[in-house]
């Protein structure tokens, strides 16, 4: 008997040996999980607005700022791709040019124009795309895209590259983006005559690490 209960004694030990061994790899396995820290391949969503319950009267000669936010504690090696996503109505009884400026600091600014003929029955859906990325405190790239198709109705697929406006610009900047950067769209038109009105459907900002 007393040997059978050494027997049992050291089994129990060894179960008990195993146990804390678990849990030592238990833990360290969260902790370099931990270390990794959150990760998408999309970066941070550090702003996110879903879409607008009003219209944006654009019928300004002047820039009107549709969205607008500041993203802080941008570091050298971090990049920032904003997108927006909306639709545009033109029903003001003539064909009207509007200028569309992506922005990151009043730093990059490029201005687009289009035409957008008057209709009441259908929207313009737009897709406006501005990324930027620092790489230093006196070198930073930016890029920004948009697609615009013209008067398309509701509940249909259209082929993007018919009776559509789609355009690319690159640039360079050896000013200091690094802290808060200011991300903004902008939209003005060649008349002020009503009804010229910008839908935001969505809106989101990303903060991309290198670390």
């Amino acid at each position: 008997m007393r040997g059978l209960d050494r027997h049992l004694k050291d089994a129990f030990e060894e179960v008990a040996d195993l146990r804390r061994e678990v849990e030592r790899l238990r833990a360290v396995t969260l902790t370099r999980l931990s270390n990794l820290g959150p990760h998408t391949s999309a970066g941070d969503v550090v702003y996110a607005d879903n879409a607008d319950s009003a219209a944006v009267d654009v019928s300004e000669v002047t820039d009107v700022t549709i969205k607008t936010r500041d993203v802080t504690g941008v570091v050298a090696g971090d990049s920032i791709q904003a997108e927006l996503i909306g639709t545009i109505l033109n029903d003001s009884g003539a064909t009207r040019n509007w200028t569309f400026t992506p922005d990151f600091d009043n730093d990059f600014d490029p201005e687009h124009a289009v035409n957008i003929s008057t209709i009441a029955a259908s929207r313009s859906v737009f897709v406006a795309r501005w990324n930027l990325v620092v790489v230093s405190t006196s070198v930073a790239h930016m890029h920004a895209s948009l697609l615009i198709m013209l008067q398309h109705a509701t509940g249909t697929y259209r082929n993007a590259m018919s009776g559509s406006d789609w355009e690319f610009v690159y640039d360079d900047s050896v000013n200091d983006l690094t802290g808060t950067v200011t991300v903004s769209l902008k939209i003005r038109s060649n008349n002020a005559t009503a009804t010229q009105e910008l839908l935001v459907h969505s809106f989101v900002i990303r903060k991309i690490s290198s670390t």
